[in-house]
């Protein structure tokens, strides 16, 4: 899966990637979140990240524009209000 995520982010270094990622039995979410993202940064290391984690289910957002991942982390803490602590992560 990762290989194809390089391909459709190197297409344009501005676009962001959304991917829903839903929970895996028997393991610590948050756990297996970091895991899928330092996964994602070691095999894309010109990426960035930010997680929306939400209960049972999670949004990666991943671009090549850092700027535009700290947009949407920045967008979504503002949203989420008081909530976005701990669910909200740039990487």
């Amino acid at each position: 899966m990762i290989p194809e995520l390089r391909e459709l982010l190197e297409v344009s270094r501005r676009r962001v990637l959304m991917v829903y990622q839903h929970s895996a039995r028997g393991q610590v979410f948050r756990e297996w979140l970091d895991a899928i993202t330092d996964r994602v940064l070691g095999e894309i290391p010109d990426a960035h990240t930010a997680v929306y984690e939400g209960g049972q289910v999670a949004m990666f957002f991943i671009s090549l524009d850092e700027r535009r991942i700290q947009a949407i982390g920045r967008r979504l803490g503002r949203y989420l209000r008081g909530k976005a602590e701990g669910r909200v992560r740039d990487c």
